[in-house]
């Protein structure tokens, strides 16, 4: 029989930081969450919302798979986006 291993989804990720802005993209970065849920970082994912007025606001996703060394992303959002109030969220999977 192979071995299993069970994992705890990785702690809540601290909110990214904006880096970088020019008229094309935008860049952020993130930390590690706090806690890897007893199995390594396989990869993030980063969300996007515009609901600004929403105490919980709904999210799309805007980049899977990001490998799990990579702690800055850039983001080059279509044109729908421009000159818009967003917020982010990355999320971690182990």
């Amino acid at each position: 029989m192979g071995a299993f291993v069970a994992c705890l989804s990785p702690s809540e990720q601290g909110a990214p930081v904006l880096v970088a802005v020019s008229e094309a993209s935008f860049s952020v970065s993130w930390q590690q969450p706090g806690s890897t849920g007893g199995c390594p970082i396989t990869a993030y994912s980063l969300y996007l919302s515009s609901d600004q007025d929403s105490a919980s606001p709904t999210y799309s996703l805007l980049e899977a798979g990001i490998a799990p060394h990579v702690l800055e992303w850039v983001v080059s959002p279509d044109a729908t986006l421009i000159g818009q109030v967003l917020r982010l969220k990355v999320e971690a999977t182990n």
